[in-house]
């Protein structure tokens, strides 16, 4: 029944087959699935990389954004250009249709959530919408692993993340009390997720805004990473360590664009943890 449980993200295993987003410029289309993502929101700002040619683009020019699923259109943006800075080109959304059966769904969603909460949302109808495009393709889950100038380890999941060959882009809030030690340290690791893992995993999304446990306290061993020395569940393997080249500070987010200098491979395939929004879950696996 729709209204049982009222719920946004559903946590599936990652599946990128049937998907495809892809920009239009000029005329032309310009693949972009796997390469782009949502950086912050209010306002919302997106990007995508891309280093085959330079796209020429004017400030504020105004572009698409689809995405499809099995070659079905479910998803359209309008975009407008900010500025590129290595090959990641970055802009603000401003409008987002969706199919007239998913907004409806949406809508309806959007407001029985509107009185549970007393009218205390934190988003508005069309920023639902533009977050529910987004996450139209499903997106990997990562954890940020990192140690502090102090000592503290820290792990916390995220899926603000491009990665491209050796490059990569991620975006963590500014509340996040590990942000601006990050920047100070210039590295940090992330750590690919696991499916079966994600109750863990899920778990150390509490810790993104308040004081971080002792290791001990997790629930789960550890081990060090190959340079960094940064900690990594045990239950994990498959991880790279990054050097941070230049940061970028967007409204409530700190977008990070990093060189991968070392990556662990897994031991063996295994399945990785993502999110997907409620709308887009049909016919895909949400368990074993």
């Amino acid at each position: 029944m729709f209204f049982k449980k009222i719920e946004e993200f559903i946590h599936i295993i990652h599946n990128h087959d049937d998907y495809k987003a892809l920009i239009i410029h000029e005329g032309k289309e310009i693949i972009v699935t796997n390469s782009e993502h949502l950086f912050d929101i209010s306002p919302f700002t997106y990007g995508f990389y891309f280093d085959e040619f330079f796209i020429n683009l004017k400030k504020r020019q105004v572009i698409k954004l689809q995405y499809f699923k099995n070659n079905v259109l479910i998803a359209t943006n309008l975009i407008s250009f900010l500025y590129e800075t290595n090959n990641l080109y970055l802009f603000n959304i401003k409008k987002t249709t969706l199919s007239p059966f998913n907004n409806l769904k949406l809508f309806l969603n959007y407001h029985v959530r509107y009185c549970k909460k007393l009218g205390k949302t934190e988003t508005t109808f069309s920023e639902q919408k533009t977050i529910a495009s987004i996450y139209s393709l499903p997106r990997k889950v990562y954890i940020c692993s990192f140690t502090s100038l102090q000592g503290k380890n820290i792990l916390f999941p995220i899926d603000l993340v491009i990665q491209n060959n050796n490059l990569i882009f991620f975006s963590i809030r500014k509340t996040n009390t590990t942000v601006k030690e990050i920047i100070k340290k210039k590295k940090s690791t992330l750590i690919y997720s696991k499916f079966t893992s994600k109750e863990n995993i899920l778990k150390l999304g509490k810790y993104h805004s308040v004081a971080f446990p002792e290791l001990s306290k997790l629930g789960f061993k550890t081990k060090k990473s190959q340079l960094f020395k940064h900690p990594i569940p045990e239950f994990l393997d498959h991880y790279i360590e990054i050097e941070n080249l230049e940061t970028l500070d967007l409204y409530n987010q700190t977008l990070f664009i990093g060189r991968v200098l070392f990556e662990k491979p897994p031991l063996e395939n295994y399945e990785t943890l993502a999110n997907i929004y409620f709308l887009f879950k049909k016919n895909i696996k949400t368990h074993h």
